[in-house]
């Protein structure tokens, strides 16, 4: 599994290398739109390096809960990159003077309100957290069942401290990855998520997408420390079976896929796409746009 994981950060940084990659004829977002100009190239890249990477970071570390860590995985990288084809369409319009960026999106994508979204999933991940806790008070000092066999019987156990204590490991190696990423690429991403060089907007950004990837990790653990709980305890006297693809456990995966698999990289696109440079002396292809 450590192998599978160095492999996955290396995806990561292949993911994050599109912030720098040129235009070429071999790696990259390679469609019709993205190949119009030099400067809708570099937007798209630029855009989507980073709002890729952070669902990626996101879910790291749940590589180590097993098939359904991988299917995590799979969701923080199919969904967002399918995303990069509309997102790359509208810019391609957009330099055509097709689309108009829509003023009524500037509130919903502004520092104010993005803020306001850094402190509600915020204030999720706490909630989470204590759940997290909670549900495991009534097994504090005994051994729960944490592993189950073909037949879905248990054959490991762990002090239920020291298995609250690996998930919040875990989660706490997932969120320095975040944060790390969120916070240290967004000053590579220039003339993409602020309409001028604003360090305050570069911020917000980062602490935005901090927030909402975090806790979308946070939320994916709950989902499994929650049905571990679950099957722990005893219904008529037997132990129930572990489902981590039924309730409740299935709740929390779906709540990590909306998080980062869709609102994130869609508000990331939209608020790229309302600080898109229309500047009329900005020709069209052939010509490119000063960087």
């Amino acid at each position: 599994m450590t192998v599978i994981f160095s492999i996955y950060l290396i995806v990561i940084a292949l993911i994050l290398g599109m912030i720098w990659v040129p235009k070429n004829d071999f790696y990259g977002i390679r469609c019709p739109w993205s190949m119009y100009s030099k400067d809708v190239w570099v937007n798209i890249h630029r855009t989507w390096g980073y709002a890729e990477a952070l669902p990626l970071c996101a879910a790291s570390t749940a590589l180590f809960t097993g098939d359904i860590g991988i299917d995590a995985m799979l969701v923080a990288l199919v969904i967002p990159l399918l995303l990069t084809l509309p997102y790359s369409y509208a810019v391609y319009k957009a330099k055509l003077g097709i689309y108009k960026q829509n003023k009524a999106l500037e509130f919903i994508v502004s520092d104010g309100a993005f803020t306001v979204f850094a402190l509600i999933f915020s204030a999720v991940a706490f909630i989470c957290l204590k759940e997290q806790a909670d549900v495991l008070k009534p097994f504090d000092g005994a051994k729960i069942a944490t592993h189950f066999n073909a037949a879905n019987k248990p054959d490991g156990w762990m002090n239920t401290a020291d298995f609250l204590k690996d998930m919040r490991n875990m989660q706490a190696g997932s969120v320095f990855l975040c944060a790390t990423v969120a916070f240290i690429a967004i000053f590579f991403t220039k003339g993409v998520f602020e309409k001028r060089q604003n360090i305050c907007s570069k911020i917000v950004i980062g602490l935005f997408s901090f927030c909402l990837c975090a806790s979308a990790n946070i939320i994916y653990f709950t989902g499994i420390i929650v049905s571990v709980a679950a099957a722990n305890t005893p219904i008529g006297g037997r132990q129930v079976s572990i489902d981590l693809y039924g309730a409740p456990c299935i709740y929390y995966l779906i709540g990590f896929a909306a998080t980062c698999a869709l609102a994130y990289p869609i508000l990331a696109a939209l608020r790229a796409y309302v600080c898109l440079n229309l500047d009329s002396e900005c020709a069209p292809y052939p010509n490119t746009c000063k960087e």
